[in-house]
């Protein structure tokens, strides 16, 4: 067998074991972060979210969660995501304290998810801001799913794993004779 096909079996194998080891039926939220030129005192940043791995009825939605002691003045109204959503901001309450929330709200049975989920805030924490706890929700507004939002891979990372991977076959290919 070639170096190149054992590589690209190793690969092949890799990239399976990624989509095998989420659930099927769970939501995934992906999310990209990026940095906004500030104009004054605030580090204003920018989310949007991918959201896939489920397919949303009339009424359920989807919540993000907004830390009260790292995030500040989420924007409000969002950015509309389709006319298939209808999403709003709850900033972060001090007081109670209780988390902000992006909300987003299916309209109709199976609405898309081709668009992105998208938010303005202020950032308070150091570095760069990461995953967020998340939220599924029924008509009634009963939790059906919890998890996090995961960042989007970064398509050189993935390809060097894979790589590195495939350099580790090749190697013990060739050990063994």
């Amino acid at each position: 067998m070639s170096w190149l096909r054992t590589g690209g079996l190793v690969l092949g194998a890799w990239l399976a074991g990624l989509t095998v080891a989420a659930p099927s039926n769970a939501v995934v939220v992906t999310y990209e972060a990026f940095d906004i030129p500030d104009a004054g005192p605030l580090d204003v940043w920018s989310y949007r979210y991918r959201v896939s791995g489920r397919t949303f009825a009339k009424g359920e939605g989807l919540s993000v969660l907004f830390d009260v002691g790292s995030y500040r003045n989420l924007g409000s109204p969002p950015p509309q995501v389709n006319a298939d959503w209808d999403a709003i901001v709850l900033q972060p309450d001090l007081l109670l304290p209780d988390p902000g929330r992006y909300d987003a709200q299916a309209l109709v049975d199976g609405p898309s998810l081709a668009d992105y989920f998208g938010v303005l805030f202020a950032w308070l924490g150091a570095g760069a801001p990461g995953s967020q706890p998340i939220e599924i929700y029924g008509p009634g507004f009963q939790t059906l799913e919890t998890g996090e939002t995961v960042p989007v891979p970064e398509p050189a990372s993935a390809l060097g794993v894979g790589l590195g991977l495939s350099a580790l076959a090749i190697r013990r290919r060739v050990a063994r004779g």
